[in-house]
Formats: structure tokens, C-alpha cells, sequence
């Protein structure tokens, strides 16, 4: 990628991430201890511009390193696989509930589109999904569908 695209595409997702923070404020942002609905959307739009002022710094700054190959018939696949368990997973979230579903895609995704090991995965898997549930019903109050186990 040449160093005026690399830099275009940094100043537009600068001006996403400013935009977003901009529309996420007009929402109750609250604070650390009681979070408002526009806290998680203003904490993201915040991490993406600030993500891109750091590529709009390293476009200005040095010289763009060669593009690699382009994807090939393996990386196209696994984009497509990603995409169909994202939205599975969003379709088994009432049925399943959170930790269950979450515990299925993060397998998936650790195991199948990125091999690691069986234990690894599954260790990963049940301690992001654990860990998720904890923050967010137990420690911040959100409510997550519970599935058919209650939790």
C-alpha cells in the first residue's frame, strides 16, 4: 500500500472513531462505577481513533513497507468461516445464552480457524466466557440472555 493510501485510510477511520465518540456522547456515558448505555460504544470510538492517529502518525512518519501477497484461496475461506460463526453465534445467544454461546465461538475460532491445541482452546474458551459473563451480569449489571441453564 502506498504511503497516500495508507494515509487515507488512517484519517478515515480517525474521522469514523471521532464520529462515533461524537454520537456515543449524546447518549448517557455515565462513569467507571455505574456505566450508562453510551459508555462501552464512547470507550470503542475512543480506542479507534485513537488506533488511527497512531497509523496517521506512522504513515507521516516513515516509509510504507511492501504489501504483502495478496490474499490467497486459503485466507478467503477463513474470512467466510469467521463471518458464518459470527453470525451463528448471534443467532444461538437466546437459545444457548452467553456463556454457552460464547464458550462455542471462541472454540471454534481458537481451535478451527487458528489451530491451538485442545486443552488450550478450550481453556481459553471457558475462561473468556467466563470471565466476560463476570464483568458484564455480575460486575457491571448487564443483562445476557441465560439460556436454558440459567446462567
Amino acid at each position: 500500500m502506498t504511503r497516500h493510501r495508507e494515509l487515507a485510510a488512517a484519517v478515515v477511520l480517525l474521522g469514523l472513531g471521532l464520529a462515533a465518540a461524537r454520537e456515543a456522547r449524546r447518549l448517557a456515558v455515565g462513569d467507571l462505577g455505574r456505566p450508562g448505555e453510551g459508555f462501552f460504544p464512547f470507550l470503542i470510538a475512543v480506542a479507534l481513533a485513537l488506533a488511527a492517529a497512531g497509523l496517521v502518525a506512522r504513515a507521516l512518519a516513515g516509509p510504507v513497507r511492501p504489501a504483502g501477497p495478496a490474499p490467497g484461496p486459503v485466507a478467503r475461506p477463513r474470512a467466510v468461516w469467521t463471518l458464518l460463526a459470527a453470525a451463528g453465534y448471534a443467532f444461538a445467544l437466546e437459545p444457548l445464552g452467553f456463556v454457552a454461546a460464547t464458550l462455542l465461538l471462541l472454540l471454534f475460532l481458537f481451535r478451527v480457524m487458528q489451530p491451538w491445541r485442545w486443552a488450550a482452546a478450550l481453556g481459553a474458551s471457558a475462561g473468556i466466557a467466563v470471565a466476560s459473563h463476570l464483568l458484564f451480569k455480575v460486575w457491571l449489571g448487564v443483562r445476557l440472555p441465560a439460556g436454558p441453564w440459567g446462567f
